[in-house]
């Protein structure tokens, strides 16, 4: 259903030709080099259910691009959005911005010292804080960048200047919320759904093009290391420079690695050292916990605490933090609830996938929000963080009352 070159587009492809791999290195190689003072909890056993999870993901997913969310089984549509939903994200995402940061406006020197290399980032969270409910509104600014982006690969949607200007707007306060927040997966967030959506409307015609498009993963990690750099520059480079001989790319290199290796060690330790102790659901059920005022509710109905805090206290390292979203699921489910779990988000995944494919449903606006779920996979539950909550919601609100469809010829291809 997808050409060979963007075999990564897809669920099952990027978990078998890439996720995959990266996680048996993972075991195989960082996990012997773990943070002194921390306990390798990622043993075979571990490392064999989670390769089972992954591998029920992967062929559940491919079974899912067999379901058609529409009665026409090859049905191309086209999705017209109301042109007030991308005003309305627009201006939601932009007002969040602004009682976010707008105080700094009248601190340049802040960001200034930031820039430079000093302080880190402490400046800025000491001036400014996040309002529950409304600086999350942020995250529109996502499913603002996947609407206008499906629009203007519209050929049949004419796109008025002033969207232009919202888009280049909301990049540029990613940009800065990454540097002064120090906020890397703002910019992921923005960025690997562009790449999916642009690629996915590329007519591949040159070699060199088809061969950057298939080997895109591959390109994509060096491209991370080198952002990942760049922003660990501003944000804590100057406290280890020395510890590392000003060896910047080793820093890099380890750090990135301690980042993905110690998010599978805490999983597999959380579930060694609390197992049938987590009953709240505390990552399943993030969004709900952290929604404003009702959220604290939930949180003292159910006695909702993360374990993993004092996990990270008395057997690993505060600093890395991720739960791992493989090992976090049967901690909380149960190994066999943890089955369950994948097997159903891989349908939810191929399902998606098709959709966003042949342009006939929801996934034209959800997929690329669940295919960064999916490349988060060793590091937290991303579909059910707080932070994802509101693109979902309004992706349903865009879908159902924004948006209306129109036919096209089956023959279409992608």
């Amino acid at each position: 259903m997808t050409n060979n070159s963007k075999w990564w587009s897809s669920p099952y492809g990027i978990v078998a030709f890439f996720l995959l791999p990266i996680y048996c290195f993972i075991f195989l190689v960082t996990n012997n080099n773990l943070i002194a003072g921390t306990k390798n909890y990622f043993s075979l056993e571990y490392f064999l259910l989670g390769l089972l999870y992954l591998c029920i993901f992967l062929f559940f997913a491919f079974l899912g691009t067999r379901i058609s969310l529409t009665k026409k089984k090859y049905e191309i549509t086209t999705l017209h959005i109301k042109s007030s939903f991308l005003d309305l994200l627009a201006l939601l995402t932009v007002t969040a911005y602004v009682v976010w940061f707008g105080e700094l406006l009248f601190q340049p020197e802040i960001i200034i010292n930031i820039l430079m290399g000093q302080g880190g980032t402490d400046g800025v969270r000491n001036f400014v804080s996040t309002v529950p409910g409304v600086t999350t509104l942020s995250q529109l600014g996502i499913l603002y960048s996947i609407i206008f982006l499906n629009c203007y690969f519209d050929e049949d949607y004419k796109l008025k200047k002033r969207y232009f200007f919202y888009f280049f707007i909301i990049i540029f306060l990613t940009l800065f919320r990454v540097v002064a927040w120090s906020e890397r997966l703002a910019f992921i967030e923005i960025l690997i759904p562009t790449i999916l959506i642009v690629v996915a409307n590329l007519r591949l015609k040159t070699k060199i093009l088809i061969r950057m498009i298939k080997y895109a993963p591959y390109i994509g990690v060096v491209l991370l290391l080198v952002f990942f750099g760049a922003t660990e520059y501003f944000r804590s480079w100057n406290y280890y420079r020395n510890q590392y001989n000003n060896n910047i790319i080793e820093f890099v290199l380890e750090r990135v690695m301690n980042y993905y290796s110690t998010s599978l060690n805490n999983g597999a330790g959380i579930i060694e050292n609390f197992s049938g102790l987590e009953g709240n659901l505390w990552f399943l059920l993030n969004w709900l916990y952290k929604l404003p005022i009702i959220g604290d509710k939930f949180v003292e109905t159910f006695d909702a605490n993360p374990i993993i805090s004092d996990f990270l206290k008395r057997y690993a390292n505060e600093e890395y933090n991720n739960p791992s979203g493989l090992f976090i699921i049967a901690q909380e489910l149960g190994i066999f609830g943890g089955m369950v779990y994948v097997l159903l988000f891989g349908l939810l995944a191929g399902s998606l996938y098709r959709s966003f494919y042949f342009r006939n449903g929801i996934g034209v606006y959800l997929y690329p929000i669940v295919y960064i779920s999916i490349l988060e996979f060793f590091r937290l539950v991303y579909l059910s963080e707080s932070r994802t909550f509101p693109i979902l919601l309004f992706g349903l609100i865009g879908y159902l009352f924004f948006t209306r469809k129109k036919r096209k010829e089956a023959s279409y291809e992608r």
